[in-house]
């Protein structure tokens, strides 16, 4: 089950906790195409705790061909910029593509502190785990 939770607001959110970019950017810089190919090879490794079930954003922009920075289209869009680094932009269209993987709209009701815990604790757990198992 996804939930509705705006990738801008959750990329401030954790950019205000202490991280260098919120999660939406850093697919988009390191690449969607990337991302969901490692996302296969995890869920290949451990599909017992990294397997979805359903179908979530980076797989359907990755279907769309909407692989970040390196083709000017992910989450947002990126405009060439003769000064330097190319300009992100927000994309309406984005949020109508992700409309579609999410089964309940609570992003009302979900406060910054949801969204650090939902973001840290399980990696907090796989970090646990990846110690348990001398993968680390």
């Amino acid at each position: 089950m996804s939930e509705l939770a705006d990738f801008q607001r959750i990329d401030k959110v954790m950019e205000k906790f202490g991280w260098p970019m919120g999660p939406a950017f850093l697919l988009d810089v390191v690449g969607i195409d990337t991302a969901h190919h490692a996302d296969a090879v995890m869920a290949g490794a451990y599909p017992d705790r990294m397997k979805s079930k359903s179908k979530g954003p980076i797989d359907l922009l990755f279907e769309k061909g909407r692989y970040g920075q390196k083709n000017s289209k992910g989450f947002s869009v990126y405009i060439p910029d003769k000064k330097g680094p190319p300009k992100r932009e927000m994309d309406p269209e984005t949020i109508g593509l992700l409309k579609s993987c999410v089964t309940e709209d609570r992003s009302a009701s979900i406060t910054d502190q949801d969204i650090v815990d939902r973001m840290m604790i399980p990696m907090i757990f796989e970090s646990a785990r990846c110690l348990e198992e001398n993968i680390v």
